[in-house]
């Protein structure tokens, strides 16, 4: 049996679902979900072996680490999938305006809608192309044109593909000006993209003081409070008699330990970093799954700088 046959039936249809959207066809769903399934279950034996060669014994905390590797491991394969087809719909939305405007002239020297688009195909266009040049194929037969061209948004995720085939396949239905609206087509999706480029050049500030707050700002403060605490132990041992005089409610026993605070930071600022990612995702992109592409690379730079800082502020502080 597959090891992809351990995921329910409805997972492994919607992530083969995903998969005609990213037009590969090397790869089928159940070798992607079983590629996960495999790793995750070498992962939690990896962690059942680590714990008593490390420890000694067995820790039920590394079954913890083991599940936790898995659960990584499923959410790491669906978000390449998502990724994937945001970046081929992305290059087919870039390339449409110019197939549209490409296949109105066409029509307008005097080839039919089938002959025009399929003369306006370039290599550019990439995956477009591909998809096109699927359609007119299919379109040669004894299927029809306009059902052909409705066919695509099968194979391909895109609000404005879809709509913009549905219009051009209502207008071959009617006998309309297929040319004009092409063009009217090709011009929205071009001002769609300015005012996107415009609202991203607006919001880059947001992005900015997320990016430094995560980066710089929180670990630095963390740093100091590290410092602080650091501090504060030093001078307990020496402070007994001024704690039973009545200041103890200034210095009083501190249970609270270093490396105890070292660990509770680094996990906030994985945290953080992811959930800034995400933040990010929805400004640039409007999706928060490209959230985990900005989330491990804003992770290692917030970890790289709390040791930096966790450095420096020592050393200011002669700790």
């Amino acid at each position: 049996m597959s090891l992809a046959r351990l995921m329910p039936r409805r997972y492994r249809e919607h992530v083969a679902r995903m998969l005609e959207y990213t037009g590969s066809k090397k790869l089928t769903a159940d070798d992607w979900i079983g590629s996960a399934n495999l790793l995750a279950l070498l992962g939690i034996i990896a962690f059942l072996i680590a714990s008593p060669l490390l420890l000694g014994s067995f820790n039920p905390l590394f079954v913890f680490y083991g599940v936790l590797f898995a659960a990584f491991a499923h959410i790491f394969t669906y978000v390449m999938i998502h990724i994937s087809i945001e970046d081929r719909t992305n290059r087919i939305e870039h390339a449409l305006p110019d197939l549209l405007q490409l296949t109105a002239s066409n029509i307008r020297s005097g080839m039919t809608p089938f002959k025009a688009l399929k003369f306006a195909t370039k290599k550019d266009f990439g995956p477009l192309k591909k998809e096109i040049d699927y359609v007119t194929n299919r379109a040669m037969g004894t299927v029809n044109f306009s059902s052909i061209l409705l066919d695509m948004n099968k194979r391909v995720k895109s609000s404005i593909l879809e709509r913009s085939l549905r219009l051009f396949s209502n207008s071959l239905k009617t006998g309309g000006h297929s040319a004009r609206l092409l063009e009217e087509i090709a011009r929205d999706i071009i001002e769609t993209r300015a005012l996107k480029k415009e609202l991203l050049t607006s919001t880059r500030t947001y992005s900015m003081f997320i990016l430094f707050t995560v980066t710089i700002g929180t670990p630095l403060l963390l740093a100091i409070a590290i410092s602080f605490l650091e501090t504060m132990l030093t001078l307990q041992p020496a402070t007994p008699d001024i704690a039973m005089a009545g200041l103890g409610g200034l210095i009083g026993d501190i249970n609270i330990t270093p490396a105890f605070m070292t660990k509770i930071s680094v996990v906030m600022l994985l945290i953080t970093s992811l959930l800034a990612g995400i933040l990010i995702g929805v400004i640039k992109e409007g999706n928060y799954v490209h959230g985990f592409r900005y989330g491990p690379i804003i992770a290692i730079s917030s970890m790289t700088m709390f040791m930096i800082m966790n450095f420096l502020v020592g050393s200011f502080f002669g700790i």
